[in-house]
């Protein structure tokens, strides 16, 4: 054992002699023996449950994208069945794009029916609604299961114990993905 050592543990058993041993009528004071009931955790604030509120406005978003490829499909299907455009269409080579030719401006009858400005229009009109389409239709899809999932899983739907809906992500080595269960 080192000299500091042996001066510290010296030091130590002569502070403990010094100490006067309680008497009967002095009161120790003793730590209470910890309880083993477990703390309960503070109270949550009451408050809005924003996993159910965007549950609800993803499902929204998904009508209001479903709508919108609805009717980009509907109107689509109205400009090509539209009897200036085929009447336009029907005169311009099988070689060569009708809207091309309708944005150039060219005549297709002495007459001057069909209007070329007027089906150019309907062929940008028919262009960017096919657009939409595109974009619309997936994102009402995506839209839609978020949603679902979201308000599925939410505590305020179905209880803060055990879910009804289920999300369960998996990573391997040959890809990844998540299923999807639900509880009836």
């Amino acid at each position: 054992m080192g000299a500091l050592s042996a001066f510290v543990l010296t030091a130590t058993l002569a502070q403990a002699q010094q100490a006067p041993a309680p008497t009967a009528t002095d009161t120790v004071a003793s730590p209470a023996a910890p309880a083993n009931t477990p703390i309960a955790p503070a109270a949550a604030e009451p408050g809005p449950d924003w996993q159910l509120i965007g549950g609800i406005a993803g499902l929204v978003v998904g009508a209001g994208a479903a709508v919108m490829g609805v009717y980009s499909f509907v109107r689509v299907n109205e400009i090509s069945d539209d009897n200036d455009f085929n009447t336009y269409r029907s005169r311009i080579p099988s070689s060569r794009d009708a809207c091309d030719a309708a944005r150039a401006g060219e005549q297709v009858s002495t007459t001057g029916q069909p209007d070329p400005g007027h089906v150019a229009d309907l062929c940008d009109e028919g262009e960017t609604l096919q657009i939409m389409q595109g974009i619309a239709l997936p994102s009402s899809v995506l839209f839609g299961v978020v949603g679902a999932v979201l308000v599925g899983t939410s505590d305020s739907w179905c209880g803060s114990s055990d879910s009804a809906v289920q999300v369960a992500p998996w990573l391997g080595p040959e890809g990844g993905g998540f299923g999807l269960s639900a509880r009836f």
